[in-house]
């Protein structure tokens, strides 16, 4: 057998197996991908033209003045794979008053007589998202876990309630009520389960420009949720 003949069996053999995973010369996927010119290739999950419909529920865990947990759920129009816009995010926070106001303005010798503090309320808000990362994640060998990282940044209204609480009167007195502006944003993480379901963790801050003390000014209010969200069809 001539080097020629040799090289010719190899090709034969070898370059089948080698393309084996790549997406069908042609195919939808092959085509997005190189009009996106995307480094990674044979992605499982494309978000491009869906719609997206995800609820759950978190805390709120950096708010020591008030025991609030939320639910809520948001609404996603993925424009292409990287971009899209929360269409709404609505936010339902709830709790009670913590022990921690109860020891600051209960003790005669604290130095802090009067307080006031701003609690969330129902949150309306509308974000644009964009997600530059996409990855997989190998566990037991075998399983693997496909992620996709987004960031968000929007606008929005809180309902936000001001209370105020003093050595006199250690119960909430409200000070003022009103739907407050407010800036979010924060970063994410979807694991998808399948083509249809994903779980996600979503890290955010909503600050509210609310009135405490007589004067208006921007709050930080960290939250931490997650959830189950679905894919429907959408536009693409």
């Amino acid at each position: 057998m001539n080097l020629k003949t040799s090289l010719l069996l190899c090709a034969f053999f070898i370059l089948p197996g080698a393309y084996a995973d790549e997406p069908e010369i042609g195919g939808p996927q092959y085509l997005e991908e190189r009009e996106e010119q995307s480094v990674v290739r044979s992605k499982r999950y494309y978000k491009a033209g869906k719609v997206e419909l995800g609820v759950g529920g978190g805390i709120l865990p950096y708010d020591s003045l008030f025991n609030q947990v939320m639910v809520g759920g948001r609404l996603t129009w993925h424009i292409n794979d990287h971009y899209g816009w929360e269409i709404l995010d609505f936010q339902l926070p709830f709790g009670s008053t913590s022990s921690v106001i109860t020891s600051l303005v209960s003790n005669p010798t604290n130095s802090i007589q009067n307080l006031e503090a701003v609690k969330l309320g129902t949150s309306l808000g509308s974000s644009f998202l964009m997600s530059p990362f996409y990855g997989k994640i190998h566990f037991f060998g075998s399983q693997v876990a496909y992620l996709d990282i987004y960031v968000s940044f929007g606008l929005g209204l809180v309902n936000t309630q001001t209370l105020g609480f003093s050595l006199a009167a250690p119960t909430a007195t409200q000070v003022s009520r009103g739907w407050d502006p407010s800036l979010n944003y924060g970063i994410g993480f979807k694991f998808f389960l399948n083509n249809s379901f994903t779980f996600f963790v979503d890290l955010r801050n909503y600050m509210t420009y609310s009135t405490t003390y007589g004067r208006r000014a921007f709050g930080s209010n960290f939250s931490a949720s997650g959830g189950i969200s679905i894919f429907l069809p959408g536009f693409g």
